[in-house]
């Protein structure tokens, strides 16, 4: 038992570390063309990634700063 409950909150864990991911991709996949950054489309490539890595990476550290992970 014990080990199923860390399975599940390891895997509750990384979906909700994807789940921003995806919301942001959502955004810049619907209407990319009228966002600000959208001027050149290689740099607003870079600013949705870099949004996706730095949400997820600061909700890795929140999760590692409460020692859930």
């Amino acid at each position: 038992n014990h080990r199923l409950n860390d399975m599940v909150k390891v895997l509750t864990m990384l979906s909700a570390v994807i789940l921003p991911m995806t919301l942001v991709t959502g955004f810049y996949g619907m209407n990319i063309d009228a966002l600000p950054v959208a001027q050149n489309g290689i740099a607003s490539l870079f600013v949705a990634l870099g949004i996706m890595v730095g949400l997820g990476g600061s909700l890795l550290l929140w999760f590692r700063h409460k020692r859930w992970l």
